[in-house]
């Protein structure tokens, strides 16, 4: 057993170093100011800011382009089909494709995992899991089908380095096909121009 004032390991019911009583428990020490939320590194606490929620509002939703189903839904029966047998045929193979990229940036890790999230928000990525480590948060996404690829997966990772440098690491997944023909560079360039772009206020 360990003293919580002075740290002495001791033994019985008081600390031989300085006499606290061993099961005495030191209150917390109030914090000495609110946090900026560019400076928050829990998911949840960030997401409660005023300020958060206001740039996640506000994010400009990208023209409704046409998504894989409703693409085939207007195409031919036997397109249709011939589709829908080879991405299952490729997925029983273990056919995937898909990118990773890392990027550090010299920014606050809560302004990163912000810009990620108006990203997602853009982009209309639903976020399935969010993982909170000490100084990091990993965050599961699903990629909404378009007319280049099925649904995937998007993996990201924003941790904290320094007070003013955090890393990003990105990773997507497309299963049953070879080939994205560019989606996977598109989404990783535009997540790190939002990054690029994040503002502290």
């Amino acid at each position: 057993m360990f003293c919580a004032s002075c740290g002495q390991e001791g033994h019985g019911r008081f600390c031989s170093n300085c006499g606290t009583g061993l099961d005495k428990k030191i209150p917390l020490l109030a914090p000495a100011g609110p946090v900026h939320w560019a400076e928050q590194t829990n998911y949840e606490a960030l997401m409660e800011y005023p300020e958060v929620k206001h740039k996640l509002a506000h994010q400009v939703m990208r023209d409704k382009r046409l998504t894989e189903e409703e693409l085939l839904r207007h195409a031919p029966k036997v397109v249709t089909t011939l589709y829908s047998y080879d991405q299952s045929f490729s997925a029983m193979l273990n056919m995937k494709t898909g990118k990773s990229d890392a990027r550090t940036f010299a920014k606050p890790c809560g302004s990163i995992i912000v810009a990620a999230m108006c990203y997602l928000t853009w982009a209309r990525f639903e976020v399935t899991t969010v993982r909170q480590g000490i100084d990091l948060v990993a965050l599961s996404c699903k990629i909404t089908s378009d007319a280049w690829a099925p649904e995937g997966e998007l993996n990201i990772v924003i941790s904290k380095l320094e007070e003013e440098l955090t890393r990003i690491e990105v990773k997507t997944h497309f299963p049953g096909i070879i080939i994205d023909w560019g989606r996977s560079r598109r989404i990783l360039s535009k997540l790190f121009v939002f990054c690029g772009d994040a503002e502290v206020e």
